[in-house]
């Protein structure tokens, strides 16, 4: 075992959780970087933002985690872009105002799709003893599986659902969409109506299918996205009309 896993597993073991959460948010504050998401996708995106000359926008950013840390949105709030932040965790939300202050605005819930899940009610969400969690689901099935593969356990806690379109409806429109929300990023995404509402990049995560499901493929391209890449499990997809503009000169 790593040493900085040991020392991990002995500042959970003996702090209070709200002391080892600080701790953690600290530690992604403090990390030098040049990309700020996991895999570059930040980098990726802010470069075809920048070909495209989109004018700063509005991003949801579902499951938002850490306001600089393993964030896609944290290079566009430098840029001039705003954020609605949603996560599963209060600590982690208040840590985005803190932060980000008016650059964002914050919902403390758990997104849902409405086939599985009504929306507007309390439900059972899974947290895991690390300082910092980055495994946090509503997914018992994907719980048990962090469980199993890492050695760590978790917590049952209860948390408000609410449905992706909901939010579009209450705070949208958003330009860009960001979807982390551990084994439901596909459930949830495939629950927005992108009749009414139609965001011009979408970013989620599939860590079992490279570039996505054949589902989830085949109704982004129905509705007229274009694959931008995959990095590492976060996929990109964008309004092929976007292109337009930039292909007509």
């Amino acid at each position: 075992m790593k040493i900085r896993t040991r020392i991990q597993n002995l500042l959970v073991q003996y702090i209070p959780a709200k002391t080892g959460k600080y701790i953690g948010f600290l530690y992604g504050m403090g990390k030098k970087r040049t990309s700020y998401s996991q895999y570059g996708e930040d980098l990726i995106l802010n470069s075809f933002i920048q070909r495209l000359n989109l004018k700063p926008g509005k991003i949801l950013d579902i499951g938002a985690f850490h306001p600089v840390w393993y964030s896609n949105s944290y290079l566009l709030l430098k840029n001039g872009w705003t954020a609605t932040i949603v996560d599963l965790d209060q600590s982690k939300i208040d840590r985005f105002k803190t932060v980000h202050k008016k650059k964002v605005d914050t919902l403390y819930a758990a997104v849902t799709p409405t086939s599985d899940i009504p929306v507007s009610k309390v439900i059972s969400c899974y947290k895991f003893n690390k300082l910092y969690s980055v495994f946090d689901t509503i997914s018992k099935e994907t719980a048990d599986h962090y469980q199993d593969q890492f050695n760590i356990q978790y917590t049952e806690e209860k948390v408000t659902s609410i449905s992706i379109n909901d939010i579009f409806t209450d705070r949208g429109p958003f330009d860009i969409i960001n979807i982390d929300i551990e084994g439901i990023d596909e459930l949830v995404l495939n629950d927005l109506n992108l009749n009414i509402h139609r965001p011009k990049i979408i970013l989620f995560e599939d860590n079992t299918n490279f570039g996505g499901s054949q589902k989830v493929i085949k109704r982004l391209e129905q509705f007229g996205y274009r694959h931008l890449c995959t990095t590492g499990g976060t996929i990109i997809y964008f309004l092929e009309k976007l292109l337009q503009p930039i292909e007509a000169k």
